[in-house]
């Protein structure tokens, strides 16, 4: 996660300059852009599950049960 104003500003140079080069840096915990460096924040477990190359989208699943049974109730009462 980046502060709202810096989402904003890397937002807008994105879509001004679609071609630029962006790096993410999760080693250091930031974004670099255009000579700008932004602080990014990211749960420890995921940064390292990233850098050890041991992502594991359905096991981060299974330990949100909570988040996913609320998704569900908000999906039931849409009644898609």
């Amino acid at each position: 996660m980046v502060s709202p104003k810096d989402a904003a500003e890397l937002a807008n140079f994105v879509q001004q300059s679609p071609l630029s080069e962006i790096k993410i840096n999760l080693a250091d915990k930031d974004i670099t852009y255009d000579g700008k460096i932004i602080s990014l924040d990211i749960p420890e477990g995921r940064r390292q599950a990233f850098l050890n190359g041991t992502w594991d989208a359905m096991a981060i699943l299974q330990k949100n049960e909570e988040g996913i049974k609320e998704v569900i109730q908000k999906l039931e009462y849409l009644n898609f």
